[in-house]
C-alpha cells in the first residue's frame, strides 16, 4: 500500500509506504531503532536469513561504490539534497518507510481544504521523472509509474544499471538540478 499526504501549512509531501511483516520480522522489532537506522547506512544490509542463535546485524559490509541492498541510503541522500529525509518503522504488523520533501502545488487556483478530483488531476508542464532502482523490474515499473502519471517518455530518466549510474546518481541530480531551473522534478 502506498499513502500519499499532504501537509499545507508545512508544504510538505510525505510518501509512505506501507509492507505486510516479512521474513524475521520480529528480530527486527527486536532490534529496534538500530535495524531502522542499518536499513539507511552504505555498505550495510540487514541480514535476509537470520542465524538461529544470534540477532545477526549485517549479512555484509563492503565498501564498494554501492551493492545490493544501498537502496535504503540512496534514498536517504536523495531526500536530503531535495531538503526532506526518510525514515523507516518496523511496527508489529507492518513496515513503514517514509518520504518526506517540501512540495508545492503548481496551480495558483489552488483551493484550501478541498479534496482533489482525480478526473481533472494534472502535473505540472515540463516536469520531469527521475528515479533511481538497481532492479531491473523495478526500474521498468518506475518508467511506466512516471509514464502513467503523465510525464513525457523523453523527460523519465531512470537510473541503476550499472554500479557507475549509481554511484554518479546524486551528483547528476545536483547538476540535472542546477542546469533545469524552473522545472518540476
Amino acid at each position: 500500500l502506498t499513502e500519499i499526504l499532504y501537509d499545507e501549512k508545512k508544504m510538505e509531501m510525505q510518501i509512505n509506504v506501507i509492507n505486510l511483516p516479512g521474513n524475521n520480522h520480529d528480530k527486527l522489532i527486536k532490534m529496534g531503532v538500530e535495524a531502522e537506522e542499518l536499513v539507511f547506512a552504505k555498505g550495510c544490509q540487514v541480514h535476509e536469513n537470520f542465524s538461529s542463535d544470534t540477532l545477526s546485524k549485517v549479512s555484509k559490509k563492503t565498501d564498494a561504490a554501492a551493492a545490493p541492498g544501498d537502496g535504503g541510503w540512496i534514498i536517504r541522500k536523495c531526500a536530503k539534497i531535495m531538503k526532506g529525509d526518510c525514515s523507516i518503522k518496523f511496527e508489529e504488523s507492518r513496515t513503514v518507510l517514509s518520504l518526506r520533501i517540501p512540495a508545492k502545488p503548481h496551480k495558483e487556483h489552488h483551493k484550501r481544504y478541498t479534496p482533489m478530483d482525480v478526473k481533472t488531476f494534472s502535473l505540472p508542464q515540463r516536469i520531469w521523472g527521475i528515479a533511481i532502482d538497481d532492479s531491473k523490474v523495478q526500474m521498468k515499473l518506475l518508467g511506466k509509474f512516471f509514464e502513467f502519471a503523465g510525464i513525457q517518455k523523453d523527460r523519465i530518466k531512470v537510473f541503476g544499471q550499472t554500479a557507475d549510474e549509481i554511484m554518479g546518481f546524486v551528483d547528476y541530480v545536483i547538476t540535472f538540478m542546477d542546469e533545469n531551473i524552473g522545472d518540476h522534478v
